[in-house]
């Protein structure tokens, strides 16, 4: 999963993934945001933020908190963006340098056991304009899914608020999907692909639409 995701990207990045199979390794100021949360959300967060801390040090950054922010996205070091994900068995995160970076990435992952979940919402992950045939079976249901989730969280932080789906339009690529943002003049790029049965999406923000 490591190698397919640094070979979508021209930009200097690190990535890492994580088993997830135990809540230990967080920090004090991580433990406080799932300190209540059920076991499964503990050591879902928990692989996220090791494998989060695992990129970081192969920037050259030494160990440290990831906080939480206001809508959920991880507060990366001063001079570093990224993104964090988890579904089945494994987490993931890519981190970028800001400095010397010309695209904002982010991450997603969707277990390919069982996609009947995406299928059943796909009448609400879609917006207006879509044509169901871009969610005509449960695969292409998740796939239209996972590439939104990217794209809000590329969107929402710089909106300071929460994109819905509703407010992504999609169109099929040969590699994935182009989204536009109907609250903003932002595009992404997603690139989609499978690996150990994870299907994974990679959001690329580098421009606004039609530039």
């Amino acid at each position: 999963m490591s190698r397919e995701l640094l070979q979508l990207t021209c930009q200097p990045v690190a990535c890492a993934v994580e088993i997830i199979d135990q809540d230990g390794g967080l920090l004090p100021e991580e433990m406080v945001v799932v300190r209540n949360a059920a076991w499964k959300r503990r050591v879902e967060f928990a692989a996220g933020r090791s494998a989060a801390r695992r990129a970081l040090g192969k920037m050259g950054e030494p160990s440290q908190p990831i906080p939480k922010g206001k809508l959920g996205e991880p507060i990366w070091p001063a001079g570093y963006g990224g993104s964090i994900s988890h579904d089945g068995p494994f987490a993931a995160a890519i981190v970028h340098a800001i400095k010397t970076s010309a695209e904002a990435l982010a991450i997603d992952l969707i277990d390919a056991s069982d996609l009947t979940r995406y299928w059943e919402v796909s009448h609400l992950v879609r917006a207006a304009g879509e044509s169901s045939e871009i969610a005509g079976d449960p695969r292409s249901a998740a796939l239209l899914f996972g590439a939104k989730e990217a794209a809000i969280k590329l969107i929402s932080p710089r909106a300071e608020r929460y994109i819905g789906f509703e407010r992504l339009v999609a169109a099929r690529t040969n590699r994935g999907f182009q989204i536009r943002c109907t609250y903003s003049n932002l595009c992404i790029l997603v690139r989609t692909f499978e690996s150990n049965g994870i299907i994974v999406s990679l959001g690329i923000l580098d421009r606004p639409c039609g530039a």
